[in-house]
């Protein structure tokens, strides 16, 4: 006789469940190693460009830098979009970019919004640097690579006032601007959270947002940004990111439960940017700056409700 027990509902969800946190660690490994890989050599390149101070041979240094960038950032992608064949909707994304500086911008959901950006500008755009918290500077490999690249770094306005009592933004202020100026040496994309944080309702019912999706947008990176690059800007790339998942994390998009994103990209041309912010040395409006951000992000939290209509 033939058995006709099928297997326990309970029981395979809890091996499903069991098989994502797998994977998801496998992953983690994978780009873990990915990322000790590429160190060495970057370790030795950067000693090299900091013993020899010649600006001839540190651009030759830098595009080798920029070479193992890329080469980092393509191997994630394999694991991620071609292994594990995670599916991404693109509109609006054009093949190249060929403007020396950037600044992108994007709603924050997780972790995972880094890799995907990172893989669909890859190659496309000069190498994607972020604005980092200059605690990231300590951390050991992470910390390398910021300094290594001249990542943009913010002295937070929370741990000026732990350690002084009161809350100094000009401190700030001068940090990014000093941090941007060292930008100007090589093209970069410099991407831009404006939000500052990982959007959760419980963060947006704290600050009273008056968007569903996002939370309120911080216009001062994109307002350093722009005062200090911005006739050499070459265009603004606006991205909208929506999961298959209602409460998108990192763990759960390495893990596999993440199949699907759709990713919206509105380009604005600097001859839009400076119609509505004025010219960087003269006339610059920060009101209006300021204005056009949140009508941005108006616009953006419209589109996401329209996309995840999408996936039901």
């Amino acid at each position: 006789m033939h058995s006709n027990i099928k297997p326990d509902k309970s029981v395979l969800a809890v091996i499903g469940i069991g098989w994502a946190h797998v994977r998801a660690a496998l992953v983690l490994t994978y780009i873990t190693c990915n990322l000790a890989f590429w160190t060495a050599p970057l370790l030795v390149l950067v000693v090299f460009k900091w013993l020899v101070p010649i600006s001839s041979v540190r651009i030759v240094v830098y595009g080798m830098m920029a070479w193992i960038y890329r080469a980092a950032v393509q191997m994630n992608g394999w694991i991620l979009f071609q292994g594990m064949k995670i599916q991404l909707d693109l509109t609006g994304i054009d093949q190249t970019y060929p403007g020396n500086f950037y600044i992108a911008l994007c709603n924050h959901q997780s972790w995972s919004d880094i890799l995907i950006l990172q893989h669909l500008l890859n190659r496309k755009t000069p190498i994607m640097k972020f604005l980092v918290k200059k605690e990231l500077m300590y951390l050991p490999v992470v910390g390398l690579i910021c300094w290594a690249y001249d990542f943009p770094f913010l002295n937070r306005g929370k741990q000026m006032k732990k350690r002084s009592g009161k809350l100094n933004r000009s401190n700030d202020s001068q940090t990014l601007n000093k941090s941007l100026t060292k930008l100007l040496r090589s093209s970069a994309t410099i991407m831009n959270f404006a939000e500052g944080t990982r959007f959760t309702s419980l963060k947006a019912k704290r600050q009273q947002s008056p968007y569903q999706y996002l939370l309120k947008p911080k216009a001062g990176g994109i307002i350093a940004i722009y005062k200090m690059m911005g006739q050499e800007l070459a265009a603004v790339l606006d991205f909208t990111i929506v999961y298959d998942v209602p409460k998108p994390n990192f763990w759960c998009f390495i893990g596999g439960k993440i199949q699907r994103v759709k990713i919206h990209l509105d380009t604005i041309s600097s001859e839009e940017l400076k119609e509505n912010f004025g010219l960087p040395e003269n006339n610059f409006n920060s009101d209006r700056a300021i204005e056009w951000i949140n009508q941005r992000w108006g616009q953006k939290d419209r589109k996401i409700g329209n996309i995840s209509s999408d996936f039901g």
